[in-house]
């Protein structure tokens, strides 16, 4: 199955091809405070991200492709290292 595209932005990094957009996330009601999620998929499904915004350090007033290349670029390097582990 495929990653649907729609309403989704485009961003080529390394020769491979994710898609990004932010949501709001109401489900966290128990902790009073809403965050704004992050969501980055590889068209080939290989990486999957959902991060808060709000959580991230320093939290970015906009959301940008540098950011989410970073974002990407850190998750990529997390997951190697915890291969060599």
């Amino acid at each position: 199955m495929s990653v649907s595209t729609k309403n989704k932005r485009k961003l080529v990094h390394q020769d491979k091809t994710y898609y990004w957009h932010v949501t709001p996330d109401y489900d966290r009601m128990d902790l009073r405070q809403n965050f704004n999620i992050l969501h980055v998929i590889a068209e080939d499904k290989s990486l999957e991200l959902h991060e808060p915004l709000e959580l991230m350090q320093p939290v970015p007033e906009t959301v940008t492709p540098c950011l989410v290349k970073n974002v990407i670029e850190t998750a990529l390097h997390e997951t190697e290292k915890g291969e060599h582990s």
